[in-house]
């Protein structure tokens, strides 16, 4: 654990004390971003550069077609946004909203990447890499197969947890079922009775809400 979050990644924080309300918020800034990105691309270079102009703000990062000419209004709007505040909270439009919900159902995330083009990317494919209980992975795993994701081990780090997939289109949709069921990730536990007591339900939640 460090400042820059956990499990030995460069360049990340540790994401905490999210709500569902936030990460639903997300979601829905996500899946319009998204839209938009893939409207105006004609390729997969072109939507992962219009992507992080989205993100960051930096209308250079657009494919030189859309800046040579006159920039679309929407676009140009949502840059122009995104200059003074990142719409996805500094994460990659595609992943942004699954950690979100996952943080929000009491996952440590640790790294995460939408999938980027070029020979020294981190990951060609959406990934979102994390540490949780045995409990949350347990409801999760359904959850990934429904969604059409994959979830695997980190070769590189011990204990490590990753969700997969082949398209941002089914990170989205993982988020979007994590957050409905966010409920079912909270561990419950029968509680030991008192003396001469019935044992009673109790709720244990390992996360910080």
């Amino acid at each position: 654990m460090s400042e820059e979050g956990f499990g030995g990644f460069r360049d990340t924080w540790l994401i905490r004390g999210v709500g569902i309300r936030e990460a639903k918020a997300l979601l829905q800034v996500e899946r319009e971003l998204i839209d938009l990105a893939d409207r105006y691309a004609s390729n997969g270079e072109e939507f992962d550069a219009i992507c992080e102009a989205l993100e960051t703000g930096d209308a250079e990062t657009l494919p030189t077609r859309l800046r040579q000419s006159s920039v679309s209004t929407d676009i140009a709007l949502k840059v122009c946004e995104a200059e003074d505040d990142s719409p996805s909270i500094g994460l990659d439009l595609g992943v942004a909203g699954l950690v979100y919900g996952l943080a929000a159902a009491g996952f440590w995330t640790a790294a995460s990447c939408r999938g980027h083009p070029g020979t020294y990317a981190w990951s060609d494919h959406p990934i979102v890499v994390f540490a949780c209980d045995r409990h949350r992975v347990a409801v999760l795993q359904p959850l990934v197969e429904a969604a059409g994701c994959g979830l695997t081990t980190d070769e590189h780090r011990e204990g490590m947890l990753a969700v997969v997939a082949e398209s941002v289109e089914d990170t989205m949709a993982l988020a979007r079922m994590v957050a409905d069921h966010r409920s079912e990730f909270i561990p419950h536990r029968v509680s030991r009775p008192r003396s001469g007591g019935q044992a009673t339900q109790g709720v244990f939640d390992f996360g910080d809400y």
